[in-house]
């Protein structure tokens, strides 16, 4: 009877075993994401409509949480991914304040796998998220096996295999050599991260006004979610062609790596000192502004909003006035005006003025 009953309690445990292993998950807010741990295995039902490209959005992609008794790296090795030039994958582990810790991500049929380590601190809480893109506007749905495991590189050398990434560092040493690395994403423990970087770059302004000086903007950092995060990197910036109007160039340099950015200078704008109403038009005079202009481009319209707007482009920047001619007679129209730049066939424009008001005659 004792055999009996040993061999039932055990026979049960290995039901239950297997049950919890194959739990089935939902994409859940934050704070409803279940707890899991090292030998766990679930389901992730992923989903999108005709209207909707996007499994979830990140607020409600979590899919586990993660409270480790010591540090680990911890791997969520995946299986089931449905490959196809339109699909994209990606996983993230963060921390408790949504920092991001490590990600993994897989595009189309160059890259096709999102297994993800991230090396996790005791006693600290994480959390792992996954988002699934659908660009053929079809409905589809998808289940990936996740299983949770204690991490164990997979090495390569660069010259003869290829990490499981689909972007990634410059894989070789400073002599073109190939290097030793693991092939999964976010391990780093091997010196090199398969992936390619954590997180995006651009400038705090993308235009800039001309003044005579040379233009520096700052950087902007964001997270694989577009959150604007303080890095705890240092960079160094070289900035080119940031004086006058045109395209500049931010070259910056992290790890030794250089990456290049744009942003624009645009010429200084001019506004309107005087509308003066006319049979069926009107003219307008405004500042003269030569330095690093090619002329102007006055707008106007029946419609506050600018709806179906005229426009007439004004060359020369010495000229100071616009007469508009055949309009409306007893209308109100809406006017403003801004100043360009030609640069090298590209034309760079200033902002607009404000608003003037008159009522033909």
């Amino acid at each position: 009877m004792k055999r009996f009953i040993s061999v039932l309690l055990a026979l049960i445990m290995i039901i239950g075993s297997f049950s919890v292993c194959r739990l089935t998950a939902f994409a859940s807010a934050k704070k409803d994401a279940p707890l899991r741990d090292i030998g766990d295995k679930f389901t992730l039902s992923l989903s999108v409509t005709k209207k909707r490209n996007v499994s979830t959005d990140w607020k409600h992609a979590y899919y586990a949480k993660i409270k480790p008794e010591k540090d680990c790296d911890y791997e969520f090795a995946t299986s089931g991914l449905e490959i196809y030039d339109f699909v994209f994958y990606k996983a993230l582990i963060v921390d408790a304040n949504d920092n991001v810790v490590s990600y993994a991500y897989a595009l189309g049929e160059d890259s096709y796998c999102i297994d993800l380590v991230g090396h996790l601190k005791g006693g600290h809480t994480y959390y792992y998220l996954v988002q699934y893109y659908n660009d053929n506007n079809e409905a589809h749905s998808v289940k990936l096996t996740v299983k949770i495991k204690k991490h164990k590189h997979k090495m390569i050398n660069t010259d003869t295999a290829t990490p499981d990434a689909e972007h990634m560092i410059d894989a070789v040493d400073k002599n073109g050599k190939g290097i030793d690395m693991c092939k999964i994403q976010g391990c780093t423990d091997s010196g090199v991260s398969a992936y390619y970087k954590i997180y995006t770059a651009e400038p705090v302004h993308k235009r800039m006004t001309y003044n005579g000086k040379a233009r520096e903007p700052s950087l902007r950092f964001r997270d694989m979610r577009g959150k604007v995060f303080t890095p705890n990197f240092t960079y160094k910036c070289r900035y080119t062609d940031n004086v006058r109007v045109g395209t500049a160039k931010i070259d910056y340099v992290i790890d030794g790596l250089w990456n290049t950015l744009k942003f624009q200078i645009v010429p200084k704008g001019t506004e309107i000192t005087k509308v003066t109403p006319r049979s069926r038009g009107f003219k307008i005079k405004w500042k003269k502004q030569q330095k690093q202009t090619s002329g102007y481009q006055v707008q106007y319209s029946k419609y506050k909003n600018f709806k179906s707007p005229f426009k007439q482009t004004v060359k020369g920047n010495k000229k100071t006035s616009f007469t508009a001619k055949n309009l409306r007679s007893h209308r109100k129209y809406y006017i403003k005006i801004r100043t360009y730049k030609t640069v090298k066939g590209k034309k760079y424009y200033s902002k607009w003025s404000e608003v003037k008001t008159v009522k033909a005659n």
